[in-house]
């Protein structure tokens, strides 16, 4: 699967050119936004340490634990497509059965279908959510401050 990000006029009708060349049919899925960034993925991988180191288990299971409990509804709510493929593959299996799929080896794709505004509202409900466990987690930093909202954000459309 090819993934392009589009940004301008220019590109749209480079990736027409590029896709009259493809051998026909072809599918086309667009979302809006762009994939996560990789430091939001780097701040993620830092908190599960961060959770791992003050209330035990490894980092591999917050992390799956996370996905199922944050990323999973998030994805849902963006995308009836996804909602239903979650539902027909794991909704019916008992919870430590989808916990398991979250984690390494299965490691289904939650996070990494994500947009960049998915990925922030991820985040902040992570934060918010271990900030009332009492969990001390690394303040995210940037040019942007893309992260100073993950503690106040409110969900605004899709």
């Amino acid at each position: 699967m090819t993934t392009v990000v589009i940004e301008n006029k220019k590109q749209v009708v480079e990736f027409y050119s590029a896709l009259l060349d493809k051998k026909l049919p072809v599918t086309i899925t667009t979302t809006r936004g762009r994939k996560r960034s990789s430091e939001q993925n780097r701040l993620a991988w830092l908190w599960m340490k961060e959770i791992s180191a003050q209330l035990g288990d490894t980092p591999e299971e917050w992390r799956g634990y996370c996905k199922l409990a944050f990323g999973v509804p998030i994805l849902k709510e963006d995308s009836e497509a996804f909602a239903a493929e979650y539902a027909s593959s794991y909704d019916l299996l008992p919870y430590h059965q989808r916990l398991k799929f979250m984690m390494s080896p299965y490691s289904i794709a939650i996070t990494r279908k994500m947009t960049t505004k998915q990925k922030t509202d991820y985040l902040g409900r992570i934060q918010r959510h271990f900030a009332v466990e009492g969990v001390l987690l690394t303040s995210p930093e940037g040019p942007e401050n893309w992260g100073r909202e993950l503690g106040n954000r409110d969900r605004q459309g899709k």
